[in-house]
């Protein structure tokens, strides 16, 4: 189990393509390698790999901040509402 942990598509270097479907984005079974440059399968393996962890903290720190944001908006939105209610 340890080598499927190990496969690119969960590297930090690793950004999967994406193509444009009739309604969505539809992910690819392909991407790019910001560390050698070069286009390759999520499933090939290398030495190189890296955990990504540290990319998806990142991500969800982001999230949760434009969450809160998204709450203080929507109470202040809320506010302005009752007051004009009134």
């Amino acid at each position: 189990m340890e080598n499927g942990q190990r496969i690119c598509g969960n590297c930090r270097y690793y950004d999967a393509y994406y193509t444009k479907g009739i309604s969505q984005f539809e992910i690819q079974k392909i991407g790019r390698c910001a560390l050698f440059e070069k286009t390759l399968d999520k499933y090939e393996y290398c030495s190189a790999w890296q955990s990504n962890e540290q990319r998806l903290k990142t991500r969800r720190a982001v999230a949760e901040k434009e969450l809160s944001e998204l709450l203080e908006r929507t109470s202040q939105l809320r506010q302005i509402l009752e007051e004009t209610e009134r």
